[in-house]
């Protein structure tokens, strides 16, 4: 199973630290390609999606997450204040 990040670069270089691949997205259309091509991947057991990507593209992540064997998706919480 394989996991991968989706969001800002401070996500993504974060999560790399543990050896995790991701994709660094900001908001635009860039986003909703991004999600699509790693809840495509049928290797992709674990989609990880900050949360200002994921209100960006809740709908694409819904999409995701109804397609047959497709990726769990867990949205990360806010930064701490």
């Amino acid at each position: 199973m394989k996991i991968e990040v989706v969001g800002s670069a401070e996500d993504v270089a974060g999560f790399a630290l543990a050896g995790l691949p991701g994709r660094v997205v900001e908001a635009g259309p860039g986003v909703e390609a991004a999600l699509r091509a790693a809840g495509e991947e049928e290797s992709a057991g674990l989609l990880l999606v900050s949360a200002e990507t994921a209100r960006a593209a809740s709908e694409v992540l819904e999409r995701i997450a109804r397609r047959e064997g497709a990726p769990v998706v867990l949205a990360l919480p806010e930064g701490a204040p």
